[in-house]
């Protein structure tokens, strides 16, 4: 595992390296072949972005806001963001309405770029409600990549400008303004409050992991990653930007399923994917999954607690060695891996080495927050480069996060392992729910479902999803007489305004939640509604 520190760059420096050095290597395509941009057009689509973003009052110190699935213009306004300095808050394009409002007075992105529509899903018209609810004062424009369908114009009557007449702008001929200190992307990370946190992250942070994370998964120039996780998180993104940081190509699939993601495979030569354990599981089970359908195939990172069969399955039915990681949105998803070298059983436990010498790690006592002697378990801490600078404009998370000499606080289990260079990840300590991949606070859906108005009170437990090493979410709400159709109708109700993976499972009504007497108050019994809510889901299945 080759680790060094480089000299202070942004991101944009490192595109810049890269079309230098590689100018006719292909940097993105989509999957199924056809449009590719090679890494000198990525440079001067960047620079014609970037003239085009500073046309429109974009400044350093400024937010962007992008509300698109994986594309090639999201990479270009992630460098062409980066050469002004300006921050990149990505919305995840499964977000809802009051998701979306949020995220924009939070940011106070300035300009946001959008596609009106998105497969089956009406942007324009979830924009006009988020902006009625929210407000989003400071947004000013909006850019619109692709056409407008019906003539649309957002609600709140701000100015539209095309994407396509940004990249058609001249390039300005003035230096970058971006430094290498700024912070230029945020990742949505669940909090103690019902909606999503931003945590930052600088350029020099985003440039030194891509290059870490490279050398980590002994990537080179001729590397081909299928590239299907969100770029908005940080898994999808340092998926991204460490095949870039060695000139390879980003094979960008938009929509994922195991038929597309098998097509890709045998159509253009992957190498290598990130992905969660249960989406490995469902690939490697398909009828199509042949060692000659998957030859290109070599490496890959895995993301789950129970991924050693997975891992044995790959590498001796498909010769393909698959690594198990660490991370999160506040530390870069792959601060920790396994090498690819290691044998099966390292390289299928939660954890890993950590990828640079500027990292570093400890577990201290949960309660007296003692340092703690090498492989005992404790709360793990962190700091290093790959910290986060910060929660967007949230002092109070900011103050809750790290410890008073400064070491970030992770909320994990785990213990240090070979001397403080690698970890081994357990669970996490509190009740945050790991939901298809997303980290999500039981709060979030809690005062979801307390917006129906049909329920005084509510609890969310996670309970084991098989065995995927994923969590299901059951929520519990207190009704004297409830409707027949109470959980359908509260399971519409989230489903209508969050993502997708913050809808409950199930929907269980109750006269009283079981309690604790306590010196502060009962306190509810959170494992008591675990046992509950098996027996629930195992009666179903009956």
């Amino acid at each position: 595992m080759r680790s060094r520190l480089v000299a202070p760059q942004t991101v944009f420096d490192m595109l810049v390296d890269r079309a230098r050095q590689t100018p006719g290597a292909i940097a993105m395509s989509l999957a199924g072949g056809g449009k590719f941009v090679r890494y000198a057009e990525l440079l001067q689509r960047a620079e014609a972005v970037a003239a085009g973003l500073e046309g429109l009052g974009l400044t350093r110190g400024d937010a962007l806001a992008t509300w698109l699935p994986n594309s090639i213009e999201w990479v270009v306004l992630e460098f062409a963001a980066a050469r002004l300095g300006v921050l990149v808050v990505a919305l995840n394009p499964r977000y809802k309405v009051r998701e979306i409002g949020h995220l924009l007075g939070v940011s106070q992105a300035r300009v946001l770029v959008m596609c009106e529509r998105n497969h089956d899903i009406d942007y324009g018209s979830m924009l006009d409600l988020a902006l009625a609810q929210s407000g989003a004062a400071a947004l000013e424009r909006v850019v619109l990549v692709g056409d407008r369908a019906d003539g649309w114009q957002p609600a709140a009557g701000l100015p539209v400008t095309s994407y396509a007449g940004l990249e058609a702008s001249p390039p300005s001929g003035a230096s970058p303004t971006g430094r290498p200190e700024d912070v230029v992307n945020v990742f949505g990370t669940s909090g103690t409050t019902s909606f999503p946190k931003l945590a930052g992250h600088s350029q020099q942070a985003v440039v030194q992991h891509a290059y870490d994370a490279a050398a980590a998964l002994e990537y080179g120039a001729g590397e081909v990653l299928l590239a299907f996780l969100p770029f908005c998180g940080a898994y999808g993104f340092i998926a991204l930007t460490s095949v870039l940081a060695v000139s390879g190509r980003a094979v960008i699939l938009p929509v994922y399923s195991v038929d597309a993601a098998i097509d890709s495979i045998e159509n253009d030569g992957i190498t290598s994917m990130f992905a969660l354990e249960a989406v490995f599981r469902d690939l490697f089970a398909s009828p199509r999954a042949q060692p000659g359908a998957l030859a290109s195939w070599r490496k890959g990172c895995i993301a789950g607690l129970t991924a050693d069969s997975v891992v044995a399955w790959a590498e001796a039915e498909f010769g393909v060695r698959l690594t198990n990681l660490y991370g999160s949105s506040e530390l870069f998803a792959l601060m920790a891996c396994w090498p690819p070298s290691d044998p099966v059983k390292t390289r299928s436990v939660a954890g890993g080495r950590m990828v640079s010498v500027g990292m570093q790690a400890r577990a201290v006592d949960p309660v007296s927050r003692a340092v703690l002697p090498e492989g005992e378990y404790g709360e793990l801490e962190f700091s290093g480069y790959n910290v986060t600078s910060g929660y967007l404009a949230n002092p109070r998370a900011n103050e809750a996060a790290f410890s008073d000499d400064g070491w970030y606080r992770s909320g994990d289990h785990g213990a240090v392992l070979e001397g403080g260079r690698a970890l081994h990840y357990v669970a996490r300590l509190a009740d945050t729910l790991r939901l298809r991949g997303y980290l999500v606070s039981p709060t979030e859906i809690e005062d979801l479902i307390l917006t129906h108005g049909s329920v005084s009170d509510v609890q969310v437990v996670g309970i084991p999803r098989g065995e995927t090493g994923e969590e299901r979410a059951i929520a519990f709400v207190r009704h004297d007489n409830p409707p027949l159709d109470l959980e359908s109708q509260i399971r519409d109700h989230c489903r209508a305004r969050a993502a997708s993976w913050k809808v409950p499972d199930a929907v269980i009504a109750i006269k009283e939640f079981p309690t604790t007497p306590g010196a502060n108050g009962d306190k509810i019994q959170k494992s008591r509604l675990r046992e509950m809510a098996i027996e629930h889901i195992a009666g179903l299945l009956r």
